[in-house]
């Protein structure tokens, strides 16, 4: 499953969409940009388009609960370090609520530090101007 958090008009979405997602989701919190996604999403048509399923939530990511799938979790700098702490420890709660593979892609990473600082999460790659974070199980794992 794909969410993108701070999805603003849904292009990130209807990107993701090209690859075979189960679900692909965003989370604003702004209702204009929220009514924007919508009206792109539904408008949308791709002949590439691998996943059908996507949505536009407008809820605030600090209470956004995510789906106990496998999540691939993308950010475009979309929020300050307090709220990016906040996201990531609600990521860390969700997969101790059932263990699965948790990604995140983080694009313009100003505060990928508040990620690293984190003894749950390792840099998978890093580029000019992003880095792929993973959740690192075998931590979990020998926590419980």
């Amino acid at each position: 499953m794909f969410i993108d958090y701070g999805s603003g008009k849904g292009r990130a979405l209807l990107h993701a969409s090209s690859w075979p997602f189960k679900e692909v989701i965003g989370v604003e919190i702004s209702e204009s940009l929220h009514k924007i996604a919508c009206k792109n999403i539904g408008i949308y048509s791709n002949p590439e388009q691998a996943c059908e399923k996507i949505s536009s939530h407008c809820a605030d990511v600090t209470e956004f609960e995510p789906p106990l799938l496998p999540l691939v979790c993308y950010f475009y700098n979309p929020f300050g370090a307090e709220i990016m702490q906040k996201v990531i420890q609600r990521l860390e709660n969700s997969y101790n609520l059932k263990k699965r593979p948790i990604w995140v892609i983080y694009i313009s990473p100003v505060h990928k530090n508040h990620i690293l600082e984190r003894p749950h999460w390792y840099m998978v790659n890093e580029g000019e101007n992003y880095c792929i974070f993973m959740l690192k199980p075998e931590v979990f794992d020998a926590e419980t």
